[in-house]
């Protein structure tokens, strides 16, 4: 499906999965910081209540992930993109139709899922069609549509919140999807051998050979977790007066300046150099983040922590991609996110109990230390290891 006869990055399938994605990802966005506000507002619920409902999606999209793997490689990536991401938008009618917390509950329940299918299988998709020679830039490029989404997502519904009702807002989150599934029914793919039978076992679901990749991303995504969902609230504990909203602004700024200047030397090869000033990039920007923190050095830690991000996520996707054939891709991004999600998901549900006992600022320390760690684990062990295992997986497509 590789469009190896034509290196034109920017081609129209890559233009068109891009720009459905940022719909998908701008309607779950939209709803990130209303959730818990609509569950306390609405069915009175309690504060702890109202994060456990809006953090619902997390696990069964964790859960999902080694399934979607599976599924995407198995079946056909398109047909099974305008699937999931049809039945991921209707579910946004749990969100109107709901009568009671339960409801809600569940449809973050089913949308975590979803979410899970609908991401695994529009990442495999996009890397389909990104050229190979260019592949590592095009998985940058393509994270930018998340970025873009996670940028203006959350100020757009709180700022729409304030204008209409909850159910407007839903609706409007509802119609970027029901808009993303139109265009991407555009796409256009060429054909894929069925993939043939295999015995059970764990690599169907999760790609084995990428755990100690992985386990690196899942470290500092920890911090990243913990970052979209307290950060606000770690600035009004510093007594600080700023506006904790352009914390992503700036961040999403950082990652698209990594990826305009990291792409070429990603498709270049140089993988792991740029993975390890990502982390270091994070690492220092999380010492001025937690220790520094003020109205000058809050938008220069943000932007930072951006770049960190931007540089890091895109070079392990990229590593744990070429440890797998072209039938195993699916399965490659699902460990992917499998670790992103588990990394991020301990980071969200975790912080409020560290908040609790000790401090918002405690949260942050410890995602600063899970950073340092990562970067002390990848040049101990897993540069070595990825090294070993991308010679096997070579001399086994050769």
């Amino acid at each position: 499906m590789n469009m190896d006869s034509n290196q034109k990055l920017f081609n129209k399938n890559f233009i068109i999965i891009g720009f459905a994605s940022f719909l998908m990802f701008l309607s779950f966005y939209l709803l990130m910081p209303v959730i818990a506000m609509y569950v306390i507002d609405e069915f009175g619920a309690s504060a702890s209540v109202a994060g456990i409902v809006a953090s619902a999606y997390i696990i069964t999209s964790l859960l999902a992930r080694p399934l979607s793997g599976y599924l995407v490689d198995r079946y056909d990536r398109k047909k099974f993109y305008l699937l999931t991401f049809t039945i991921f938008t209707l579910l946004f009618l749990g969100y109107i139709l709901a009568t009671s917390i339960l409801m809600i509950f569940l449809t973050r329940v089913l949308l975590g899922a979803m979410f899970s299918m609908v991401t695994t299988s529009s990442s495999t998709l996009a890397i389909d069609v990104i050229p190979s020679k260019r592949r590592a830039e095009g998985i940058g490029y393509f994270g930018a549509s998340t970025v873009l989404a996670m940028a203006i997502g959350p100020m757009a519904g709180l700022y729409l919140m304030d204008i209409f009702s909850y159910n407007v807002l839903f609706t409007i989150a509802m119609s970027s999807c029901v808009l993303g599934v139109f265009i991407a029914m555009f796409i256009k793919t060429k054909p894929r051998a069925k993939a043939p039978h295999e015995p059970f076992s764990l690599d169907r679901f999760y790609l084995k050979s990428g755990t100690s990749i992985a386990l690196i991303v899942a470290l500092i995504y920890f911090m990243y977790g913990a970052l979209m969902v307290y950060v606000s609230l770690y600035v009004k504990e510093s007594g600080l007066d700023i506006n904790a909203g352009n914390f992503f602004l700036f961040l999403a700024l950082g990652i698209i300046i990594s990826r305009i200047f990291s792409g070429k030397f990603l498709n270049r090869g140089l993988h792991s150099t740029i993975l390890q000033i990502g982390i270091i990039t994070l690492i220092i920007a999380s010492i001025i983040f937690v220790f520094f923190l003020n109205p000058i050095t809050f938008p220069i830690s943000s932007l930072l922590i951006g770049i960190g991000f931007g540089c890091s996520t895109p070079s392990i996707q990229s590593m744990i991609i070429e440890l797998a054939p072209a039938s195993k891709r699916g399965t490659a991004n699902s460990t992917y996110f499998i670790a992103l999600d588990l990394g991020s998901g301990i980071g969200m549900l975790l912080g409020g109990v560290i908040a609790e006992s000790l401090s918002y600022k405690a949260i942050y320390v410890i995602g600063l230390v899970l950073s340092i760690i990562a970067f002390s684990v990848y040049k101990l062990y897993s540069q070595k290891d990825y090294k070993k295992r991308y010679l096997i997986a070579h001399q086994d497509k050769n």
